[in-house]
């Protein structure tokens, strides 16, 4: 199967994105796993909604103590602590009619985007076998194209900024640059620290390639449009970030972090002293989950072994690591050394972050299929000629590998808790029913699930028919019920053993 021309290469392309939409679809129907449920997904829709409505970020709301929710900024705008990546996917997936399909586009776009990156170093054949293990390894069942916590957009970046780096410095062409262009503004939109890590050697190649050239100033002609496209992209972060926390250079999360953490960035920074919460959920979350969580920290040799061997497990599992050391030792090749050397310098932010996970490295992870690919193409060119038909074996293999990393319940949370709607949408649900606005306050009384969010609310939170408040007291509580008159309110107990709803009377223009 020889894919040469550029027309047939699209159509690869096309039957990679085909093959991962239709998969992700017929997935997601049959195991719908994209209720919202824990705090990062609902700080996702929030801004997949106000970019949906054409909005960068969102007034603060009167009385916006009663509205703080977790990873959620409400001062001086309300919007998402995280980059606006995740969110403008999810514009797209609520202008096609759910924000789901935003998340299957990206899936789609990663599948696509490794494909491309495989078909700068093999042939058509072996980076169809590349795309099929993306799908297989990161789609499907796989958080991040079936739940609203992303990572396909920044691997897809990754994916395009390593495959640029090989064509610019093989035989370089506008459009390569633009694409290199692209996956740089998809790094920076979703995983600024990681995603800069990620460009650091790709942007060596091509400055070595620069350095090399003759006609340094055709080559600058061919790089421009890359060029531009970075420029645009770091233009349109700095100005979002103006919008949300009024200075271009303060990211919404390090404002989050600086308000409702103490925990440090850093390894080498000291945590600051805790703040003072006026929010009873928000300081057990701090207080109950992150201040524990963060003295499991032992010594750095051992914490960073931890890191990389959890990094392994998720992102690539340890048959498909084993195919890839085997056949790298075998048939060790110039750019194989490169991603390896690309792989050492992500790495450093499982060395130097504070906090971290394995979804961290998702700018990295085409590096990691990468390895896996070429070094499955240096075993099978090792092979006896007669013996080379083994391929469709080797491709079920990878593909079972894929299904069994969900199998580990470290990586996954069980399938079956997406089989049954959420009790929070269930209330939404029999609420509007009724036909009457709501206003619900939530009083959390321990133990209750702390991953669990129950306040949060749309971008135009004040239309939507159920509104979601923390319980203040009688005293403050009567001053949102003046703030919605005509809205019928609920005092919802939350605990893990149940939950009783009590009505609450609204208050008089008499009441002091």
């Amino acid at each position: 199967m020889q894919l040469a021309t550029s027309r047939s290469a699209w159509k690869l392309y096309a039957l990679t994105v085909a093959l991962s939409l239709l998969t992700s679809i017929a997935v997601g129907t049959l195991i719908p796993r994209y209720i919202p449920r824990v705090h990062d997904e609902f700080s996702y829709l929030l801004a997949g909604q106000t970019f949906a409505h054409f909005d960068l970020t969102n007034p603060t709301p009167p009385l916006w103590r009663f509205f703080e929710s977790h990873h959620v900024l409400m001062e001086p705008s309300m919007m998402s602590k995280y980059p606006p990546g995740q969110g403008l996917v999810l514009a797209v997936g609520y202008w096609l009619g759910r924000p789901i399909i935003g998340v299957w586009l990206s899936g789609a776009l990663w599948a696509a985007s490794f494909t491309w990156l495989l078909r700068g170093f093999f042939s058509a054949r072996w980076a169809l076998l590349g795309g099929v293990l993306a799908i297989a390894q990161f789609g499907l069942t796989h958080y991040w194209v079936q739940t609203f916590w992303g990572g396909a957009l920044a691997a897809a970046g990754g994916a395009l900024v390593f495959g640029g780096s090989r064509r610019l410095w093989r035989s370089p062409r506008p459009r390569d640059a633009a694409l290199f262009g692209v996956g740089v503004i998809m790094l920076t939109l979703t995983r600024p620290f990681e995603g800069l890590l990620a460009c650091a050697v790709p942007f060596t190649v091509v400055g070595l390639r620069l350095a090399r050239r003759a006609d340094r100033a055709a080559f600058l002609r061919i790089l421009a449009p890359g060029a531009a496209l970075i420029a645009a992209g770091l233009l349109f972060l700095a100005y979002y970030n103006f919008r949300v926390t009024g200075s271009p250079f303060r990211l919404p999360y390090l404002e989050y972090e600086h308000r409702y953490a103490g925990t440090p960035y850093f390894i080498w920074q000291q945590p600051r002293p805790g703040p003072a919460f006026q929010n009873a959920a928000l300081a057990d979350y701090y207080h109950d989950y992150m201040v524990p969580l963060s003295r499991f920290y032992g010594p750095p040799l051992q914490v960073w072994g931890e890191r990389i061997l959890l990094t392994a497990r998720n992102l690539l599992g340890p048959l498909l690591a084993v195919i890839a050391l085997a056949g790298l030792a075998l048939r060790p090749r110039g750019w194989s050394l490169v991603a390896l050397g690309s792989l050492g310098v992500c790495a450093l932010a499982m060395i130097l972050s504070y906090w971290f996970s394995s979804h961290y490295q998702s700018v990295a992870v085409a590096l990691y299929l990468f390895l896996v690919v070429a070094g499955v193409r240096g075993l099978f060119l090792r092979l006896p000629r007669r013996s080379r038909a083994f391929l469709p074996a080797v491709l079920l293999l990878l593909i079972g590998q894929g299904f069994l990393l969900y199998r580990d319940p470290g990586v996954e949370r069980d399938l079956r808790v997406y089989t049954e709607p959420s009790r929070r949408q269930k209330i939404i649900d029999s609420l509007t029913a009724t036909g009457e606005r709501h206003l619900v306050f939530v009083r959390p009384e321990k133990p209750y699930a702390l991953h669990l969010s129950w306040v949060f609310n749309d971008a135009h939170f004040a239309t939507a028919p159920v509104l979601w408040a923390w319980d203040r007291g009688p005293a403050e509580n009567r001053l949102l019920l003046a703030q919605y008159p005509d809205r019928r309110a609920l005092l919802m107990h939350l605990s893990d053993r149940a939950i009783d709803f009590t009505p609450v009377a609204a208050a008089s223009p008499s009441t002091p």
